[in-house]
């Protein structure tokens, strides 16, 4: 529910309806992220993203195209899938002391 309700066109439906309903979709949710985990596939179609330029300070030439970044827009269900595995590897590494919250990447 935190997760901004911002949509992008590859998503089903709307974030904030998403998020409205959430109670009717949030088993479906967690047995495809349960899925993913368990089988360590990442479904194809949270594979896309729309990527759309966008130009890095309001005062760079618009007319060069090295004063552009690509900004990929993702899927809202491969976002939270992302979320989830990356705060369960996080929660995992510092269970097992295999690293410090000081030498993680964030």
């Amino acid at each position: 529910m935190s997760s901004p309700s911002k949509s992008c066109v590859l998503d089903i439906m709307p974030t904030n309806i998403f998020k409205k309903f959430i109670d009717l979709f949030l088993p479906y949710l967690t047995g495809l992220i349960n899925l993913c985990l368990s089988s360590g596939v990442f479904p194809i179609s949270c594979k896309h993203a729309v990527v759309m330029p966008l130009l890095k300070k309001e005062t760079l030439d618009s007319n060069n195209l090295s004063n552009f970044r690509p900004v990929s827009n993702l899927s809202f269900i491969s976002k939270a899938i992302e979320r989830i595995v990356s705060k369960q590897l996080l929660d995992h590494l510092l269970i097992n002391k295999s690293y410090t919250l000081s030498s993680i990447w964030l």
